[in-house]
């Protein structure tokens, strides 16, 4: 379901889980969802719009 794009929230309430450790014990990282994780993060990141200012202390 993780590979499938389904958040380990959705998950935990599809399984009727109480605690989401309960749910983390039965995932695993795989290869897939690292690499969608990562992807989601850099697209993430990359729509932040962040202007620095540097500010003078007087």
């Amino acid at each position: 379901m993780l590979e499938r794009g389904a958040s380990l929230r959705s998950i935990q309430v599809f399984l009727g889980h109480a605690c989401p450790k309960t749910t983390a014990l039965y995932t695993r990282m795989t290869e897939e969802v690292a690499h969608n994780s990562q992807l989601l993060l850099n697209d993430i990141v990359d729509s932040l719009d962040i202007h620095w200012q540097e500010h003078t202390h007087d």
